[in-house]
């Protein structure tokens, strides 16, 4: 069953087509998304085993896609397929930060920490 990622100019993944079998073509089914999603210049690619994960809104690099990356300071680990922060997470280790209670953390950009919510 043949899956394709529409994208746009920048790569993004803006809908996901899955067929019985492969088109012979897919110019008409581009240029439908085109027209339903308001935008130019949008291409494909086939999704292939290599393809771990891959969803609307994920930005595919040439041979991978990626969600969104959340914040400028997050490093991509390739073989873990997802977005690392600079410090680890505070529920990983066993303790809290600062002394505090476990609890939920939200994570501050400016000062590249996490902080308690």
């Amino acid at each position: 069953m043949p899956s394709y990622a529409i994208l746009d100019s920048n790569n993004v993944v803006q809908n996901t087509i899955y067929f019985d079998s492969a088109p012979d073509d897919m110019a008409p089914f581009i240029q439908a998304h085109s027209l339903m999603l308001n935008k130019t210049d949008l291409t494909h690619v086939e999704i292939t085993a290599q393809h771990k994960t891959y969803n609307i809104g994920h930005v595919y690099d040439g041979t991978e896609f990626r969600p969104p990356q959340p914040y400028p300071s997050w490093k991509w680990d390739k073989e873990k397929s997802m977005w690392r922060p600079p410090v680890v997470h505070p529920d990983i280790w066993p303790y809290s930060v600062d002394g505090t209670k476990w609890g939920n953390y939200t994570w501050d950009e400016e000062n590249k920490k996490w902080q308690p919510v």
